[in-house]
């Protein structure tokens, strides 16, 4: 069986500021995958958004 699985991770981010405050997101597989503290929806929506923005990674 030939298998080619690229799974690079093109960018990832990762911000903690404490146990509730932090967020992380990364780009694989050409799929964001996020997530974050309770309070850290809007940042983590933010990355995502920039991203698709343009195309580019943020």
């Amino acid at each position: 069986m030939n298998s080619s699985l690229n799974t690079d991770v093109i960018f990832q981010l990762e911000a903690w500021l404490s146990e509730t405050d932090w967020f992380q997101f990364e780009i694989k597989d050409n799929k964001f995958i996020g997530s974050g503290g309770i309070g850290n929806l809007k940042e983590v929506l933010h990355s995502f958004l920039s991203y698709t923005a343009n195309g580019d990674v943020i």
